[in-house]
């Protein structure tokens, strides 16, 4: 077996439930530096300081990381969520390998280490809130990888992280906000990368329009810092267009109906571009 090195945070630096990250001193993640020592450990991580966080794991069969910002560390309701979801997707990938890996032995083919990172980043720290984006890379032994998007908005006055959607009185209002100048903005760019515009009459699935509230993820940002004045919409490969023309973004600015389709609350947190604040 490959011996376990495991790089501990320096002083001061803390995991998601506040403790040191020194395996010799935490029994919890001695127990978990053992038991991923199972599958033949190359090297461990799990540092960080002022609130970020950075885990790392690889083994014969997978690696992991995981990582976010102090901005979001640093408020402890957030850190839980995100800390929550570190474990969801490590758990996940290890059962994964390792199925991977017995299914590979009985079939007789070749098992290829599964991979899994994920980043979050700040993408808008307007006051009193913080919308982070994050992209994760993913290869589970196919022909490629794979990447895909998430987000999430947190309020601090209510201490609660949630999707963007969420702000909305329906997703229905917002669709209807911003699909039409999301669809062609979509088309400006299929039409840019391929080098021809995109057929109105095609029936080719990748010509069509998306749904960018199902089919993507929507980013919540701001160009002033006072307030969130544009969305952005990630796409993934295969969503819009094949796997060659990788992912795309359209970023919409902040109008009177996407306004006026946000939950009454929230109106005050969004603006026009160039504004300080929601008109009514």
């Amino acid at each position: 077996m490959i011996t376990l090195a495991l790089v501990a945070c320096s002083a001061g630096c803390s995991g998601g439930d506040g403790r040191d990250g020194d395996v010799e001193s935490d029994p919890e993640a001695r127990a978990k530096a053992t038991a991923a020592g199972g599958d033949g450990v190359a090297a461990a991580q799990d540092s960080g300081s002022a609130g970020a966080r950075q885990v790392s794991l690889s083994t014969e069969l997978y690696s992991f990381s995981y990582s976010y910002p102090g901005e979001a560390g640093s408020r402890q309701g957030l850190r839980m969520v995100l800390d929550r979801r570190l474990e969801e997707a490590r758990t996940a990938l290890i059962q994964q390998a390792r199925e991977s890996k017995k299914d590979s032995e009985a079939e007789n083919y070749e098992f290829r280490p599964h991979t899994l990172a994920t980043e979050w980043k700040v993408a808008a720290r307007p006051p009193g809130w913080l919308s982070l984006v994050a992209e994760t890379d993913s290869y589970f032994g196919g022909a490629h990888g794979m990447y895909t998007f998430d987000s999430l908005v947190w309020n601090d006055r209510e201490r609660k992280g949630v999707k963007p959607v969420d702000l909305f009185a329906t997703p229905e209002a917002l669709l209807e906000a911003i699909r039409q100048r999301f669809c062609a903005r979509l088309d400006e760019q299929r039409a840019e990368r391929r080098g021809q515009p995109v057929a109105k009459d095609s029936d080719d699935p990748f010509d069509a329009c998306i749904d960018p509230i199902e089919d993507a993820v929507l980013v919540l940002r701001s160009q002033s810092g006072d307030a969130f004045d544009t969305i952005g919409i990630l796409v993934p490969p295969y969503a819009a267009g094949p796997y060659a023309e990788g992912a795309y973004e359209v970023e919409i600015p902040v109008t009177r109906r996407v306004i006026a389709a946000l939950k009454p609350g929230y109106r005050g947190a969004f603006a026009l571009p160039g504004e300080t604040g929601a008109r009514d």
